[in-house]
């Protein structure tokens, strides 16, 4: 088995790429904390399932990066795990070439050195934890991590996120539950003690000092969307009560837009009338319009998992959101 400490040997962050991981987490930061005025835009698929079309995916959006960056900070959704609500294809980081033969060394492999080439194109990576362990191959390359809907009631993710250095989102529950993440984002910013492995693969007890840079992610629960005035105003006193100084992402994918890719649009237009309640947007946004099922002959830039918008469908809705924002400060 390859530890972490043998990949990150063979696949090695160099100074200047670290530099740059740490200044977006910094500025991840800030955005959530008020000390910087722009939005956080994460964008991309839900899921990656090809290395060379998530490279292009990454060079299309770092040129939207340098259109919107007085107002936008750009960071590409690289999602390479994915908690299943039954069974299914469980993502890159398992199974890369979708050929459903565990290669781990291959998937783990390969994770690492898309991440670390989409890093060195100069644009930040957000990417959902869900091993704890796989983590440790490609922690030190996230700028923002998240805690998704099915996990985020989970001791063992709450722990880990305690004793990261890099800022994490924790979405609701399925049902829609927003005091949820508020437990979450209390118990991460607490200490724990608890077994983890170094990056030897060694156990260990870890005693976490405390993660104070998470924050919530609003995404749909089955009982109602969540992106409303009503809801946003309702979380940001929930946070105040509970005296969490951060701002709230809003994912407009997934069943906040009904899994309907154009339906994203619909709910940024509305959003842009209340920008300054959010640190910034969750956008499901690839090459090409929609989805498509796995099979053998999968069609080049389509998604394979939840149905995306399209690049112009995305730096249309940027301009819009964008204009939005220069409007109101005026």
């Amino acid at each position: 088995m390859l530890t972490p400490l043998k990949l990150k040997e063979k696949l090695s962050l160099d100074r200047k790429t670290q530099e740059f991981i740490n200044k977006s987490r910094q500025t991840v930061f800030d955005i959530l904390k008020w000390k910087d005025d722009r939005k956080m835009i994460v964008l991309g698929p839900c899921s990656i399932h090809n290395f060379q079309e998530a490279i292009d995916y990454a060079n299309k959006i770092k040129k939207l990066q340098k259109k919107y960056e007085d107002k936008f900070f750009m960071i590409m959704r690289t999602y390479l795990e994915k908690p299943r609500t039954s069974i299914g294809w469980k993502w890159y980081m398992y199974d890369p070439y979708i050929d459903w033969i565990w290669n781990l060394e291959d998937w783990i492999y390969l994770s690492r050195k898309l991440l670390l080439q989409i890093n060195q194109l100069w644009l930040p990576i957000a990417t959902e934890f869900l091993s704890n362990i796989l983590a440790k191959y490609i922690q030190d390359l996230v700028s923002y991590g998240t805690i998704w809907a099915r996990t985020t009631e989970s001791q063992i993710h709450r722990e880990f996120v305690s004793n990261l250095n890099i800022p994490v989102g924790f979405k609701n529950n399925t049902f829609g539950d927003i005091d949820i993440p508020i437990n979450s984002i209390i118990s991460a910013s607490s200490s724990h003690h608890f077994l983890d492995f170094d990056d030897n693969l060694n156990g260990k007890l870890i005693n976490s000092k405390w993660n104070n840079k998470t924050n919530v992610i609003l995404r749909w629960g089955k009982l109602w969307p969540n992106y409303d005035k009503k809801t946003l105003d309702e979380m940001n006193y929930k946070l105040q009560s509970a005296n969490i100084d951060r701002k709230i992402i809003v994912d407009v994918s997934h069943w906040n837009s009904n899994k309907i890719a154009n339906k994203q649009i619909d709910i940024i237009t509305y959003l842009s009338n209340y920008y300054e309640d959010i640190a910034g947007i969750m956008i499901e946004s690839y090459l090409r319009y929609w989805n498509q099922k796995i099979s053998n002959n999968l069609d080049y830039w389509i998604s394979i998992t939840d149905s995306c918008i399209d690049i112009k469908q995305t730096d249309a809705i940027l301009e819009h959101f964008y204009k939005a924002i220069n409007y109101a400060e005026v």
